[in-house]
């Protein structure tokens, strides 16, 4: 049986772990590529000491993880058949311990233990992998992960309260168009509409879709791969107010300069995706710009 855990721990300020390194794949458009973290002596301290768990307790695995600036992420996996009664919250005060104590980590800040479910692994290990590029989006574009309520532009129905999150100047842009193609559609209608949105972004309009459909995924990779410029997103649930976004929307927001734009309250459940509320969304949605 395995057992695993989400590490995430804080720190005192006058201690640092690390500092963000990258490189730009493609400066004029913001693409971070090559991303990582060159450790301080601290942070060279608290990577020793979660390598060396594995050693210590038998039927523990100290998998992967990443040392940030600021504070730690790691994944502890515990084979419940060959660790007997070691707990993860035994094996993971051994590592604060090993790794500077209170010295280091600051109490207002425990550990987090999050469970996951065997098939979750590969998204936790690609979120903690992709910490680096999360924190330097962040931090190049400050604006864009900022929650913004009752967005008003003259575009959007004005008795809708409208939430976005993202490069809000784009919903100013005189070139938005919606896009809806839906998957009740034969092949060659399809493909049909498909060309004609990744052909209108190429000259120039902004997509403004729900990306949900088979078809309009195609578009958004379209879009993508060929560097056509931002899109707004338009979403079918609330945004919550500590909202934190997953790598592939961060992306989205710190690379693309896109905006994701919700006309539902934050108390619609977060990615519950609902045939009703895909309707409204759409209904409002081709409000915005022409279809």
């Amino acid at each position: 049986m395995v057992q695993s855990a989400h590490r995430k721990v804080g720190r005192r300020l006058r201690f640092f772990f690390a500092t963000l390194v990258a490189r730009e794949r493609f400066p004029l458009f913001g693409a971070l590529g090559e991303t990582g973290v060159a450790l301080a002596p601290a942070g060279e301290r608290v990577a020793a000491a979660w390598v060396g768990l594995r050693a210590r307790f038998p039927g523990v695995t100290a998998s992967t993880f990443y040392v940030m600036p600021d504070h730690f992420h790691g994944l502890l996996i515990l084979d419940l058949d060959q660790c007997g009664n070691t707990r993860a919250d035994t094996v993971l005060r051994h590592f604060r311990k090993a790794s500077g104590g209170e010295e280091v980590w600051s109490d207002d800040h425990p550990y987090v233990i999050t469970p996951f479910e065997s098939v979750a692994l590969a998204n936790v290990r690609r979120y903690i992998k992709n910490n680096p590029k999360r924190a330097l989006w962040k931090r190049m574009h400050p604006d864009r992960f900022t929650r913004f309520v009752g967005i008003k532009r003259p575009n959007l129905p004005v008795e809708t309260t409208w939430t976005a999150f993202g490069n809000v100047l784009l919903l100013a842009s005189p070139f938005l168009k919606f896009m809806k193609i839906s998957g009740m559609l034969s092949l060659e209608e399809m493909n049909r509409k498909v060309d004609s949105f990744i052909e209108a972004a190429h000259d120039g309009w902004v997509l403004a879709s729900g990306f949900i459909s088979p078809g309009e995924r195609v578009v958004l990779e379209a879009v993508r791969a060929r560097r056509l410029g931002p899109h707004v997103r338009l979403l079918p649930y609330g945004i919550p107010a500590k909202f934190d976004p997953s790598v592939e929307l961060s992306r989205e927001i710190g690379e693309e300069d896109s905006v994701l734009l919700s006309p539902f309250p934050e108390t619609v459940p977060w990615g519950k995706t609902t045939r009703p509320n895909c309707v409204e969304m759409n209904r409002l949605g081709a409000m915005i710009g022409p279809a």
